[in-house]
């Protein structure tokens, strides 16, 4: 029986090597090495950035495999670096991630809001607590996405 694995992080070469070297002939590896001299093209901070926000979103229940996932991401990103974009979500956010994305500003909308109903439906109760406060309320329902994008905003500290 073939095996495949995948080993991510930061190894010594050797030992990584003594490891696969020390495993059966069914196993297969495919090493890709990066050296750590070389800059690459995203900081080490903002990738830390980005990791906190990928986590909040999986546990605010809205899965990588969701179209409004990336979008959200970005238009964190946006908010982040602009503040201001916040009161221009219709008129500057959502026209500049569809010219990203290749797609209307309307399907960026609409993807955001599904997202946020999928999130609203299946994620972490406490969390959402933590980040709407009040608004978590069967009354009430999802928030909007520029409450939702406000409020997770708010809570990255941008």
């Amino acid at each position: 029986m073939n095996q495949n694995f995948a080993i991510l992080g930061m190894f010594d070469r050797n030992n990584i090597m003594s490891v696969i070297s020390g495993q059966p002939d069914t196993c297969r590896f495919i090493v890709a090495a990066v050296d750590a001299g070389v800059n690459t093209a995203m900081p080490l901070p903002e990738i830390q950035t980005l990791s906190k926000e990928k986590e909040l979103l999986n546990n605010l229940g809205i899965r990588s495999n969701l179209l409004g996932y990336n979008y959200i991401l970005d238009a964190l990103r946006m908010i982040q670096e602009n503040p201001d974009a916040l009161k221009n979500i219709t008129k500057e956010l959502y026209p500049e991630l569809a010219v990203r994305y290749r797609t209307q500003p309307c399907n960026i909308e609409r993807a955001i809001r599904h997202a946020i109903e999928h999130a609203w439906n299946i994620g972490n109760m406490e969390l959402k607590n933590r980040i709407f406060g009040y608004s978590v309320s069967p009354e009430k329902g999802r928030p909007s996405n520029g409450e939702f994008l406000a409020a997770v905003a708010h809570y990255l500290n941008y």
